[in-house]
């Protein structure tokens, strides 16, 4: 397991996506998935709508999780 804080506008997601895909073609690990928190500056949860479709084509799945634990 690894954990990432928020990616920055300067640093594209992607790159790190296809980084965390290399095992999973690999066959080296059978599932990935993304974590995201309830933001505290906006108070939203989950990744942008283009962000979250990329993860899905590369089949790494995606879990909000609010305050109050995963939705």
């Amino acid at each position: 397991m690894t954990s990432k804080m928020a990616c920055r506008a300067r640093h594209s997601p992607r790159r790190q996506i296809e980084k965390d895909f290399e095992p999973l073609v690999d066959g080296r690990v059978k599932k990935i998935d993304w974590m995201f928190y309830r933001s505290p500056v906006t108070g939203k949860v989950g990744p942008t709508g283009p962000l979250r479709e990329y993860l899905d084509r590369r089949g790494i799945g995606v879990i909000e999780v609010s305050g109050a634990g995963v939705l």
